[in-house]
């Protein structure tokens, strides 16, 4: 494993990005960076690191009722379809009209729109946009070399969800991508496809062969297994996507899983060139997903359990078993030392209380009011998380793949031997732990 891209998912994960160090790359969806020009495009400057722009365009053949808000298209889908300027890109909203019922010369056009979205990133900031430039963000200028273009590190063409080969919606990402490929405007940029597809085409060894063969002229492929969970996956499902890894490497073919977990970085002993996720988040992800509102519980990404556990049920599993309290991030090294100098409950309890707990309670409007937010808060608990994950990339390129199947191993053991799962609700036996082991 070389590499690890994070997916900007909103706006506020800016400030987690001048973290430039814990990571090597951004995808940027489309959509965002036409409803935040120029502001997302000054950002991409700033921090200056390699990007993708995913052009989302699995949209135009789901439910249109995903990227709504109440009974109108989201404003930032509003905005990529004004930039994009075509027929197809307009035909969006309306749910009665599907691309397959286009022409050949429309589809070769919202091609060249998709392109050019993503290789003309620079001039959508060509429109005498003043902007302040802070003290602090000369000084980041100063301190570091900006590339003078801002160019995205590969192209990628217009991608839809097929759940068989036999499908329009396959044929049709391979007849984007061939035109994309063959468009000599965009000769200097890297084609790099996306295979958005049913996990259950995982199964079918005819299909899997149909994929490679169709896709091993390019020199890297983006993966998205359509609700694929690595945590829940069985044996088998792991064995096969590890499989898929392993026959596009003998291919010369490096796979970017664009969603994964811990399970993606062990994928690097196979083969898997680089992958993406959310921070702390959106390790998987269905084409039917739709965002929710009201956002997530706090959650902290658990070192050894490889997965994020609220920070209620965090905070009983320190306090009862202090010793596993083992993260030294610069969020967590000051606090888990003096957890594990403790001797009692009680006094793990005072320490972790207010790192781990926020309060809130009903005002007089009857609306939930923070009164004392946690230390390991929403961007504390991101940061954490950014910290570990770089440590685990730098743990799977020192250790062999016998080494990091007998760290899983036991720690597996460890877990089960100490911990007693009758104290949490929401924590239980680690059995991906066990699953991951297997397939090293």
């Amino acid at each position: 494993m070389n590499e690890i891209w994070y997916r900007l998912n909103t706006m506020g994960e800016k400030t987690l990005f001048e973290q430039n160090n814990l990571f090597d790359g951004i995808i940027i969806p489309a959509h965002l960076l036409a409803f935040y020009d120029p502001s997302l495009i000054s950002f991409i400057e700033d921090v200056n690191k390699s990007f993708i722009i995913d052009p989302m365009t699995y949209v135009w053949e789901q439910p249109l009722e995903n990227i709504k808000s109440g009974n109108i298209l989201k404003k930032s889908y509003t905005k990529y379809i004004e930039k994009l300027e075509c027929r197809i890109g307009e035909i969006l909203p309306d749910s009665r009209i599907s691309i397959h019922d286009c022409t050949d010369s429309e589809i070769t056009i919202f091609v060249d729109k998709i392109l050019r979205f993503q290789a003309e990133i620079k001039s959508i900031n060509k429109k005498n946009v003043d902007r302040k430039k802070s003290l602090d963000r000369i000084r980041r200028k100063m301190s570091k070399k900006v590339d003078s273009e801002i160019r995205a590190e590969y192209l990628v063409p217009p991608y839809f969800y097929f759940t068989h080969t036999n499908d329009s919606n396959y044929h049709l990402s391979i007849q984007c991508k061939k035109l994309a490929v063959n468009n000599k405007s965009y000769s200097n940029f890297e084609i790099i496809p996306c295979i958005c597809m049913a996990k259950e085409i995982l199964y079918d060894r005819g299909q899997i062969n149909r994929i490679i063969e169709d896709y091993s002229e390019h020199r890297h492929v983006l993966l998205w297994l359509d609700e694929f969970d690595d945590r829940t996956a069985s044996n088998y499902e792991l064995r096969l996507l590890k499989e898929l890894i392993q026959r596009f490497t003998e291919k010369n073919v490096s796979i970017i899983n664009m969603y994964g977990s811990f399970y993606s970085v062990l994928l690097g002993y196979y083969g898997l060139d680089f992958f993406s996720s959310g921070i702390a988040l959106s390790h998987r992800k269905g084409v039917n997903s739709v965002a929710g509102g009201g956002g997530l519980p706090l959650r902290y990404y658990e070192p050894t359990f490889k997965q994020e556990i609220v920070n209620e049920d965090v905070f009983t599993l320190y306090s009862h078993y202090p010793e596993l309290f083992v993260c030294d991030c610069p969020v967590c090294n000051q606090i888990s030392a003096r957890i594990r100098q403790t001797q009692t409950i009680e006094e793990r309890e005072i320490i972790l209380d207010e790192f781990f707990i926020e309060i809130r309670r009903r005002n007089a409007e009857g609306k939930n009011e923070l009164i004392r937010p946690a230390i390991m808060d929403w961007t504390n608990s991101r940061l954490h998380f950014m910290h570990v994950r770089k440590a685990e990339l730098d743990l799977e390129n020192r250790l062999t793949s016998e080494q990091m199947k007998q760290l899983l191993r036991n720690d597996y053991n460890m877990l089960n031997q100490k911990v007693n799962y009758i104290l949490f609700s929401r924590i239980t036996e680690p059995n991906h732990l066990s699953r991951w082991s297997s397939q090293l």
